[in-house]
């Protein structure tokens, strides 16, 4: 106990010299006290609210504090800075599939989900260009038959089914195609023979048999989450660019 009052540890570096008095008898503090939760508190905001071992290096310069790590931890849970600069979306239980999915017998590309990948260039002559989209397919799209349902942004797992299609034309088309070394009709070639690959013998029995059963399970956001309601504060996640959240109400 000094003549402040303050219980300081005992110390093996006493005889140390140039070192201050504090940093060779550092105070006691207990854990469980709300002077320590404050002095913890402003070394995490005096640091920028850095990491756990940042804090507990410097706390632990002046001050003794049982189970330090736990205390800065603690602190550094129900700091609102850090809350809202860690936080992560909400992720959803996972939905069931969409009728679209499930159609059975329906007549073939009924329905179809659309990506890109490219763009591809084509050689013509001496000059590497981009394959133009047929007018044909132009006007399918443009249709009034034609509805398109557009899924979310930033949510690519929502178009699985099309995407691995896409993976699997790409590595149907390996290395016949070389950016640039084939010519228009010998491009449309490797795209026919990539897209024989793809096709599938008695497609609707193997279709029920094979597809439709690995469906049913649910391979994650499986637990069960509170859903965001009308008057919730939230932090809009825009393409992972956490800087760039803005907060707003719902």
């Amino acid at each position: 106990m000094d003549e402040r009052g303050l219980m300081r540890q005992n110390s093996r570096i006493a005889a140390a010299k140039d070192i201050h008095h504090s940093v060779r008898f550092p105070v006691i503090v207990p854990r469980k006290h709300r002077c320590t939760e404050l002095l913890v508190a402003r070394y995490h905001r005096l640091y920028r609210h850095a990491n756990s071992e940042t804090v507990v290096n410097e706390v632990r310069q002046l001050f003794i504090i049982p189970k330090l790590r736990s205390v800065v931890k603690q602190i550094g849970r129900s700091c609102q800075f850090c809350k809202i600069r860690k936080a992560l979306p909400t992720i959803p239980p996972m939905a069931s599939l969409p009728p679209a999915r499930l159609a059975i017998h329906d007549r073939p590309f009924s329905y179809v989900g659309v990506d890109y990948f490219g763009p591809l260039l084509v050689k013509q002559g001496r000059s590497n260009l981009r394959e133009q989209i047929d007018e044909g397919v132009t006007a399918t799209f443009t249709s009034a038959n034609t509805k398109w349902t557009f899924i979310p942004p930033s949510t690519p797992h929502m178009g699985g089914a099309w995407e691995r299609l896409v993976r699997s034309v790409k590595a149907a088309i390996g290395d016949a195609y070389r950016e640039g070394k084939l010519n228009d009709e010998e491009l449309q070639t490797v795209i026919v023979e990539a897209e024989g690959i793809r096709q599938l013998n008695r497609f609707w029995q193997r279709w029920l048999k094979e597809y439709l059963p690995v469906m049913r399970r649910q391979t994650k956001w499986y637990d069960e989450v509170r859903c965001v309601q009308d008057g919730d504060l939230v932090l809009i996640a825009d393409e992972g660019q956490r800087n760039g959240w803005t907060r707003a109400g719902s």
